[in-house]
């Protein structure tokens, strides 16, 4: 005699819902099928360090059906107010003092779509210095950004608030971006992958140059290294001739390295 069990798993997506940590996902309820009607969900996202949303499925009723993107609580001067089914680019927020950010999900009683998969990450790569504390700017406060080593800042460095009813300010938050490939001179620096810490992308060759002081050696730590079984490293001493043995590992690194000195 057999006995066969079948197990079933279903996920129900909530409608709202407070959510803590610096990852995660957002779906609108019922997603992948058409969300409800007469819906008004609101999420609160708290990371460390502020938080980029990115838009992977969006189609809503437009303009009833509509997404609220909000910072400080109000969604009456919301920073974002989203429909339609264009897929829209990342967005940042939580980046002024209380790393928080607020979603709102309205939905009317007539037709629905598919709804929205977005996924959010704490933006720890951006450094922000100000003079002003908390949610408030005046009229002509300053911030200025960096980024953390390793990391190039695409953006403005330097952005002033312009008043008016909402914060505005005098161009887009900039952000950090890991590239592909790069040069490091000097006693120490960081090397990333692309896109890191998130995911690297699709048929990449990247070549990332290490010179020091003549007479010294390269020591490597990793503090992360996760590759895909196919994806691999080359190392040498000139870009020209990375021919060696594929590494696979920081331990085959290491290795190469020593052998080198």
């Amino acid at each position: 005699t057999t006995l066969v069990f079948f197990l079933l798993v279903f996920f129900l997506a909530l409608c709202g819902g407070y959510i803590q940590g610096n990852s995660g996902t957002i779906l609108s309820p019922g997603f992948p099928d058409f969300y409800p009607h007469n819906l008004n969900c609101t999420w609160i996202i708290e990371t460390s360090h502020g938080v980029q949303f990115t838009f992977h499925t969006f189609h809503l009723e437009s303009p009833h059906d509509h997404l609220l993107v909000t910072e400080n609580g109000s969604f009456s001067q919301s920073l974002w107010r989203l429909t339609g089914s264009t897929l829209p680019l990342p967005l940042s927020a939580g980046l002024f003092g209380n790393y928080t950010a607020q979603i709102r999900f309205l939905s009317d009683f007539s037709v629905s779509y598919e709804g929205f998969n977005i996924t959010f990450s704490g933006k720890n790569k951006l450094i922000i210095w100000t003079h002003s504390f908390g949610l408030q700017y005046g009229v002509g406060d300053v911030l200025i950004f960096s980024c953390f080593p390793g990391y190039r800042l695409e953006g403005p460095a330097r952005v002033v608030c312009l008043g008016g009813r909402r914060r505005v300010w005098s161009s887009p938050l900039p952000r950090c971006v890991a590239e592909c490939g790069s040069s490091v001179t000097g006693m120490q620096g960081v090397l990333l992958s692309p896109n890191y810490p998130g995911y690297y992308g699709n048929n990449h060759e990247c070549i990332y140059s290490i010179q020091t002081q003549p007479g010294k050696g390269i020591q490597l730590r990793a503090r992360d290294f996760r590759l895909e079984e196919d994806d691999i490293l080359k190392e040498g001493t000139e870009t020209e001739n990375i021919i060696g043995a594929p590494l696979r590992s920081i331990q085959d690194i290491l290795l190469n390295l020593q052998n080198l000195r």
